[in-house]
């Protein structure tokens, strides 16, 4: 009888669990339907927000919803963070900057996961702000410059930036400049 269930199942689940198909994207914003974004000085009762109080507790709705329906809740982080400095240059880019790469290394329990960042700060005595970036491609596809590390990780394959068989090539650096 469970041999019977499970050949069953072999048919009918495929025909159950199809993929939903492929929608074309759109990057066409005239495309797009009317719409009307929430006030954020509305809260979700319908009641306006007056003072400074009320905000505070508008905030916390308007956290709460995009916690409910777009990021979900993160879980406590109870790991370490490894931080590992592979390569220092006192003098980059023409010797305006310092450059530092730097991997981080999360751990948690026996699994973890890398990453690298590069770091490039004016030469200051003073406090400077940092911008941070995201690259998909390594970080040699940001710069040409030639003593930065190919990164190792997968990437999906793009032939204008270098990228071949799921991996950085020397022709990535400073494909992404």
């Amino acid at each position: 009888m469970k041999r019977l269930i499970y050949l069953s199942l072999l048919f009918v689940l495929p025909c159950v669990l199809k993929a939903q198909e492929p929608v074309e994207a759109n990057f066409d914003e005239s495309k797009m339907p009317q719409y009307t974004l929430p006030d954020p000085l509305v809260f979700n009762n319908g009641s306006k927000v007056t003072t400074k109080a009320d905000w505070g507790k508008r905030r916390a709705e308007i956290y709460k919803l995009f916690e409910n329906e777009v990021y979900g809740v993160s879980p406590k982080w109870q790991g370490k963070v490894k931080v590992t400095q592979t390569s220092f240059k006192e003098n980059a880019l023409g010797g305006i900057a310092v450059r530092k790469e730097v991997k981080l290394t999360l751990i948690n329990g026996n699994k973890s996961l890398g990453m690298n960042l590069l770091i490039y700060l004016p030469h200051s005595t003073k406090p400077v702000p940092v911008f941070v970036g995201y690259n998909f491609e390594g970080n040699q596809g940001v710069t040409s410059e030639p003593d930065i590390a190919i990164a190792t990780s997968w990437m999906r394959n793009n032939k204008e930036a270098g990228i071949t068989n799921n991996k950085a090539t020397e022709t990535s650096r400073g494909a992404e400049a």
